[in-house]
């Protein structure tokens, strides 16, 4: 998923996996969206991969300022018109990793980079749930952390059969459920961004 760098003044969407492992299903979720929203923009909206991976748990004795990957984290948020996220479902629940993460992200709630921020959610799973436990969980989370939450949940269940063999979405109807759901993000972010921008 690229990350291009360029000025604030383009609008940018966030990706941010709930999976650390590298052959997560809700990591192929997200690069397909990626590709979605490069080619219907023609790269005029940033794509920004949010890596939640090497932040240490919350802490609220731990100075946020001198933890390099919890700065990161947050830099990224900050920088993004709109977040989608795609989780696992581990028990019934998000990961503990993207637990974690929303804490780090909304330690000042007031002003953090959560607050107000158009999120969307998506899950994959092998079951025939798609993760849709983990996402009821999830969306009541975001909304406690002050985000907004927009779009329907998609589901995507026995998502192994769906991936190709080089752990890549390809398949038509697969790829436009996922695509309903970045696009309607990203409709949303739009609008925001005309009427006042962020």
């Amino acid at each position: 998923m690229p990350d291009t760098g360029e000025s604030r003044a383009a609008p940018a969407l966030a990706l941010m996996s709930g999976s650390l492992r590298a052959a997560s299903l809700n990591t192929s979720v997200l690069r397909a969206a990626a590709r979605i929203i490069t080619d219907a923009t023609s790269g005029q909206v940033r794509v920004i991969t949010v890596d939640i991976g090497g932040m240490p748990h919350f802490n609220a004795d731990l100075d946020a300022g001198a933890l390099p990957a919890v700065n990161r984290f947050l830099a990224s948020l900050a920088q993004a018109d709109g977040l989608l996220i795609a989780t696992p479902e581990y028990n019934g629940y998000p990961s503990g990793a993207l637990k974690n993460a929303l804490d780090w992200a909304t330690r000042d709630a007031a002003d953090g980079p959560l607050s107000g921020l158009p999120t969307s959610t998506v899950s994959a799973s092998p079951g025939e749930r798609g993760g849709s436990f983990a996402q009821r969980h999830l969306r009541e989370m975001l909304r406690r952390c002050g985000a907004v939450v927009v779009g329907d949940p998609v589901a995507i269940s026995r998502a192994s059969a769906a991936v190709s063999a080089d752990g890549e979405f390809t398949d038509p109807g697969t790829c436009a459920r996922i695509a309903d759901a970045a696009m309607t993000l990203l409709t949303v972010c739009l609008d925001r961004r005309q009427a006042v921008p962020r």
